[in-house]
């Protein structure tokens, strides 16, 4: 987080770029809440409530670690662009 996040285009064009990711996994995630909580409950009432609320918390956590991941690659992305304007040994060395 400490590197250089370029000129104030390459600025724009990220936030932009952040916009677009979560409207995507706004989208996304709704469709899937809505199966997911059908599922849930058909979990729930063949195989009883512990599995129905195991599953509940397994997709709440994989909701979090999707939003978490991309916010993270989204803003890792324009750090390792403006490193790879020194060369591509910059560039990579931002990906470890």
């Amino acid at each position: 987080m400490a590197a250089s996040t370029g000129s104030e285009r390459m600025v724009s064009i990220a936030a932009a770029i952040q916009e677009g990711a979560r409207a995507y996994l706004n989208r996304q995630y709704m469709t899937i809440a809505i199966v997911g909580a059908g599922i849930c409950v058909l979990l729930a009432w063949r195989l009883g409530w512990y599995v129905g609320a195991g599953f509940a918390i397994g997709s709440i956590w994989l909701w979090a670690c999707g939003y978490i991941g991309m916010n993270i690659s989204v803003r890792a992305n324009v750090r390792t662009a403006e490193a790879a304007k020194s060369g591509m040994q910059q560039a990579l060395d931002h990906c470890v």
